[in-house]
């Protein structure tokens, strides 16, 4: 059996200990239970032929994302699967994880304050240069793969108080992706 689709498993594995906000401040009572996830967004998803492959050139315009919202607090240190589109070849593709203030404490982020409560973001660029050998060597997501990612929070610095867009061309990146790719893939991703 063959898919259409390619299939993103994305794991948070922890936070570093004294994580530190944008102010080099030592963020209070901050672990993977007071800073959870709550979504994961995928960019690189493009309309698609009949062969379930990007179908010709497209501008940002015609680029759309995947907002996954199927996590639980059992998530963390376990695998989120999300059924994704084939991305171009050698097609940087962004992700942004969803976090949420539940330290009582605010701290402050890249673009203003996080207070208790509310909603942040971190921003990864998936680079799939010189990432393996084979067909999927040059993508992000091939259909009839699995694309692993594995995360640890290392830095609140550039948190983002709104979502950003992600089409924008000067984003500050604050989660840093090793990848490998093989059939059912793996790829590696430090916050």
């Amino acid at each position: 059996m063959q898919f259409g689709v390619a299939n993103l498993r994305l794991t948070l594995t922890g936070m570093i200990a004294n994580i530190k906000d944008a102010k080099n401040n030592a963020v209070t009572n901050a672990s993977m239970s007071t800073l959870p996830l709550t979504g994961v967004i995928i960019g690189g998803q493009h309309t698609v032929g009949y062969n379930m492959k990007p179908q010709g050139e497209q501008t940002d315009v015609d680029g759309r994302f995947i907002y996954e919202t199927n996590i639980t607090t059992e998530t963390a240190g376990k695998s989120i699967n999300t059924l994704v589109l084939q991305s171009y070849d050698n097609e940087k593709v962004p992700i942004l994880l969803e976090f949420q203030n539940d330290t009582a404490y605010p701290f402050t982020g890249k673009d203003g304050i996080v207070y208790p409560g509310t909603r942040f973001y971190l921003i990864g660029m998936i680079d799939p240069a010189g990432k393996g050998t084979g067909a999927y060597a040059n993508r992000v997501f091939t259909q009839d793969y699995t694309t692993t990612m594995s995360m640890v929070v290392s830095s609140l610095a550039n948190a983002y108080t709104c979502m950003p867009d992600l089409l924008a061309p000067r984003l500050e990146v604050g989660v840093q992706v090793v990848t490998k790719w093989i059939q059912s893939t793996t790829t590696n991703v430090e916050l």
